[in-house]
């Protein structure tokens, strides 16, 4: 039997066995690495909105021309520089 820490390995029976308070551990480090991404990616998600906001607010104000279609071209030039760039 051979070990790190406190996980036990039997090369026997190839199963590994995980005391119940490090499980626990392990459990909420996953759940709460599960919410913090959850939140991350809702902020992130926020921020694009904000930006392409800003910014067809700013074509439609230099150039005079309806927010949808300030919005439309504007992410349609984001997906041709994602697409063509690195």
């Amino acid at each position: 039997m051979s070990g790190f820490g406190s996980l036990r390995c039997d090369q026997n029976c190839c199963e590994c066995s995980i005391p119940s308070d490090h499980r626990n551990v392990l459990c909420l480090k996953i759940l709460l690495r599960f919410v913090g991404t959850e939140i991350l990616f809702s902020t992130r998600c926020q921020m694009f909105q904000v930006c392409i906001f800003a910014g067809a607010l700013f074509i439609q104000l230099a150039l005079g021309w309806d927010m949808y279609l300030s919005i439309v071209v504007l992410l349609l030039i984001t997906c041709i520089y994602t697409v063509l760039g690195e």
